[in-house]
C-alpha cells in the first residue's frame, strides 16, 4: 500500500514510495541528458527527483513514469526548483503541466 501524506502548504496528497522514471531534457551546460532515476515523491501537480546533473528553474522536462504492475505515464513539465544537493546530485521540483497515460493495467 502507498504512504500518502499531504503538507499543510501544499494542496494535493503525496506520494513516497519509490518509483522509476526516464528523464529527458537539456542541462544548465546547454547539452541533451537522458537519465533513469527514482522519484522522491510525487503529487497531482507535480514530483520531486535528485539527477546527477544540474538544470536551471525553468527548463522543460520530459519525464516517463513507471508505475507497479507496469503502467506507465509520460508527462512534459517545468522545473520549479533545483538545488545542489551534499552528495553532487541537483534536487528537482517539477510542475507538471501535460500527462498521457500510455499503459494502464486494470488488474488488483
Amino acid at each position: 500500500m502507498s504512504q500518502i501524506e499531504s503538507k499543510d502548504r501544499r494542496t494535493k496528497a503525496r506520494i513516497y514510495d519509490p518509483l522509476r522514471a526516464f528523464v529527458r531534457g537539456i542541462d544548465s551546460n546547454g547539452k541533451a541528458f537522458e537519465e533513469v532515476v527514482t522519484l522522491d515523491n510525487l503529487s497531482g501537480a507535480g514530483f520531486y527527483m535528485r539527477l546527477w546533473r544540474s538544470v536551471e528553474v525553468g527548463a522543460r522536462l520530459f519525464t516517463l513514469l513507471e508505475f507497479p504492475a507496469g503502467a506507465r505515464v509520460a508527462v512534459k513539465g517545468y522545473v520549479l526548483r533545483s538545488e545542489k544537493q551534499p552528495d553532487g546530485r541537483c534536487g528537482v521540483a517539477v510542475n507538471i503541466q501535460r500527462y498521457r497515460i500510455l499503459y494502464w493495467s486494470s488488474s488488483s
